[in-house]
């Protein structure tokens, strides 16, 4: 006979192992069950509400891929001599160093080194 580790009764170990008796290890094994029931009840709530989020910025997503394709597809077809044009155009010395023809010029000279 031994005495159970948990609430003290004595009871036939199976081997040296057995530490506690059968109804402690039956509350224990319920309890831990408990608890990873709540656990499993909490990622569900969890992958609800990321599921829900996912559904509400797929849109956003989608729409932004398109403007990105749509975006590489105009680099790709963007005519350099064009902006060769376009800063001849938009030079500073020819709008009397005015901050707006600064400003173009610098987001051409941008454009394109880009390509």
């Amino acid at each position: 006979m031994s005495e159970c580790q948990s609430c003290g009764v004595d009871f036939e170990p199976l081997g040296a192992w057995h530490k506690v008796c059968r109804d402690c290890f039956r509350e224990a094994k319920r309890q831990e069950t408990a608890e990873l029931q709540a656990e499993i009840d909490a990622l569900r709530r969890t992958n609800r509400n990321l599921t829900a989020r996912l559904r509400q910025v797929e849109p956003r997503v989608q729409e932004l891929q398109n403007l990105l394709r749509e975006a590489e597809l105009a680099m790709e077809t963007f005519d350099v001599g064009f902006v060769r044009e376009l800063l001849q155009l938009a030079h500073p010395d020819k709008h009397n160093d005015s901050p707006l023809a600064r400003r173009v010029t610098q987001r051409l000279l941008a454009m394109r080194g880009a390509r």
